[in-house]
């Protein structure tokens, strides 16, 4: 049941300043408030028969205490608090705007006056405005909600009830939002606060119970179906010891996020050592090792789920590796080395520990001078930028395409200078560069060309799999990536040398025997399981790409209809690998990026800036040497209007179709 809708709901979201009417109402109140509890408290001290001497002071007094109360309340802000609710704020707020305005009547009485004003009266005041001030606030509430929420409480069983971990202003919004949302289907029983002088308060009705250690044993005496964590920055200690009350109880946990914002990192705690739980802002989670429920209520839709195999199939193939102990660049490695070298039809492929120490060693195995010029887009991700700056190397940022968002080949040639080391293209959502006039410019030149492929793994250019383009390419193979080993990467190449270079650089440098060390190198190998989880998606990935392309064919369909709906251009000599999909939104368009985004947000369904700000802007990079070739206005029109959507293999017709629905209703209204 949606709660009835009044003016004084009319505010900006995410913001607490009401409209101006709101506003106004509300000083008007305290003005009346202010005059009227004085009124009272002078007829109250003297019995209801004031005498002449005292009435006139009061009569004299009004305008000055009702004046004063409306500036102190403006000045203590209070009319930027929500006046619809009563919570535990509220109640500190009205004692200590009621005490700071007696202690003002206490001062001027004394200060500034013949006859002071009784203490009686100063008392009584201080009394009376506390009680109407709350008062007023319950009257709010009762227009706004209509029935009394407590009713509901009482009738209403089939809510699921949830405990809330934290008693401060997060909790107090998010049992406001409970109350106020009644399709979420829950009821707040219990609030448990490590701060022992706040047990025994209450926030909206709700006890505060005790302390995290007593969650046990409220669990033990009441039915308890989710734990709401308000703690909007949880340190690893609170995770540990909440992990350590709930981890037994098998209760759902989700992590609700401060009133301005949401969390957008995901949240660790120490648990038999460093273990990162998932997205607690999103979905709901068991701690103490449970699996996430399949049937969650949240109805929240991730923008990546990787595509993984069967653990049953990843245990039986990594056993042997695990008994012997070759744990690590052992024979799965070499045989998922050998399938990625058939896959991407090259010489030599490297697996890595990631995409980024591909790239590290890869710039490091080109053995360029310091300080050298690479040639790279700014709009790309950042590790495609940090790896050159760990390298000693200067980026030289030129412009993207308006249509691919893929690097200009016509900027890159207009950025060659003497002190230019390489040039080094980016895949762009999973869609290769140019590669064919990039490569005659490289060869023109005498330069490298290292393509950052890092999304490309499975994509095509002129008919040919991305793999041997350049001098080498680097592939991640992390969790959103079209073909995942849940961590990893791998370096393609035809160059023999290279690659023979590249695999001692991936184990410290070290040379033939083992023992010395004879280039410079990284601990980057990969790991047996997840060459295990490599190896098997590889071995599926025909299916994994054509089931993501299908559902990026579909987005293109629906939202391509949309006014103001742009979607990244396909060359017809080319093909994506579908590892991201994102879309830009024109100055047509209903809704700027920013608002679609934070209305899907709401509506439950993650989005992403891909890619925000522009490399050569952000704080890690803009004070360290670099070039910019040009304005880059491709650059910050697709910086600031593209968005990212939810895209994976295993993605159903139903969240994709509520995206699309999602997105068209947005669009037609206008947010």
């Amino acid at each position: 049941m949606q709660s009835a809708h009044h003016w004084w709901n009319d505010r900006p979201a995410g913001r607490r300043v009401m409209n101006p009417r709101y506003n106004l109402l509300i000083h008007a109140a305290i003005l009346v408030i202010g005059m009227v509890s004085f009124w009272l408290a002078y007829t109250i001290r003297f019995d209801f028969s004031l005498p002449s001497l005292y009435f006139h002071q009061c009569l004299g007094l009004l305008p000055f205490v009702g004046g004063m109360k409306v500036c102190l309340f403006y000045l203590l802000r209070g009319h930027r608090a929500d006046w619809r609710y009563i919570g535990l704020s509220d109640s500190y707020f009205g004692v200590y705007y009621s005490a700071i305005s007696a202690t003002i009547l206490a001062f001027y009485s004394v200060l500034g006056m013949a006859l002071p004003i009784p203490r009686g009266v100063i008392a009584l005041d201080f009394l009376l405005t506390l009680l109407l001030v709350t008062i007023t606030r319950a009257t709010a509430r009762a227009l706004t909600e209509g029935l009394p929420v407590f009713l509901e409480d009482a009738f209403d069983r089939k809510r699921r009830k949830a405990i809330v971990i934290g008693a401060g202003g997060s909790a107090e919004s998010i049992i406001r939002e409970i109350k106020r949302n009644k399709e979420w289907r829950l009821k707040t029983v219990a609030i448990f606060d490590d701060e022992p002088s706040v047990k025994g308060m209450s926030i909206h009705g709700v006890s505060i119970e005790g302390s995290v250690d007593e969650i046990g044993s409220y669990v033990k005496r009441h039915p308890v179906d989710l734990a709401i964590l308000a703690i909007p920055s949880p340190d690893p200690d609170q995770m540990y010891r909440i992990n350590q009350a709930l981890g037994e109880l098998n209760i759902a946990v989700r992590h609700v996020p401060p009133i301005l914002g949401i969390m957008e990192d995901l949240v660790s705690y120490p648990k038999d050592g460093e273990l990162a739980t998932p997205d607690l802002t999103r979905e709901e989670i068991y701690l103490g090792g449970m699996k996430t429920p399949d049937d969650q209520p949240s109805g929240f839709i991730p923008i990546i789920r990787p595509s993984l195999p069967n653990l049953e199939d990843v245990f039986a193939l990594a056993k042997e590796s695990y008994d012997t102990g070759m744990v690590t660049v052992g024979k799965l490695a070499r045989l998922f080395e050998e399938e990625a070298r058939r896959f991407c039809n090259v010489e030599h492929a490297i697996a890595v520990s990631s995409g980024t120490s591909g790239l590290m060693l890869a710039l490091a195995a080109m053995d360029l001078p310091d300080r050298a010029e690479v040639i790279v887009p700014s709009f790309t991700f950042a590790a495609t930028v940090q790896v050159l700056h760990w390298n000693g190397l200067t980026p030289v940022y030129v412009d993207c395409l308006p249509g691919t968002m893929t690097i200009d080949p016509d900027e890159v040639e207009k950025a060659i200078g003497p002190r230019t080391g390489a040039i080094y293209p980016v895949t762009m959502y999973g869609l290769p560069p140019d590669l064919g006039p990039l490569e005659e410019m490289a060869q023109k030149y005498g330069l490298p060309l290292v393509c950052d492929s890092a999304q490309g793994l499975g994509s095509t250019y002129r008919g040919r799999r991305a793999g041997g383009f350049g001098l080498c390419e680097v592939f991640s193979l992390s969790p959103g990536k079209a073909i995942t080993a849940m961590e990893g990467g791998l370096i393609t190449t035809n160059d023999r040398q290279l690659a023979d270079k590249l695999r001692s650089m991936r184990d410290c440098g070290k040379g033939p025997d083992g023992e010395e060390m004879v280039f410079k190198g990284l601990s980057a190998r990969m790991i047996e399981f997840d060459s295990a989880v490599g190896l098997l998606n590889l071995q599926n990935a025909d299916s994994l790409i054509r089931a993501r392309l299908q559902i990026i064919q579909s987005y293109r369909e629906r939202l391509g209809r949309i006014p103001g709906c742009r979607m990244q251009e396909f060359p017809s000599d080319r093909t994506p690998s579908g590892s991201l999909f994102a879309f830009l939104l024109t100055k047509d368009a209903a809704m700027d990026r920013d608002s679609l985004m934070a209305a899907l947000r709401s509506r439950r369904i993650q989005t992403r800036r891909y890619f925000y700000p522009p490399v050569h802007v952000q704080r890690a990079f803009r004070e360290r040497p670099h070039r910019i070739v040009g304005e880059l206005p491709n650059t910050w029109a697709s910086a600031l209007n593209v968005l990212a959507l939810p895209l994976y293999a295993h993605m159903t017709p139903e969240q994709q179709e509520r995206v699309c629905t999602e997105i068209e209703s947005l669009m037609r209204r206008g947010g």
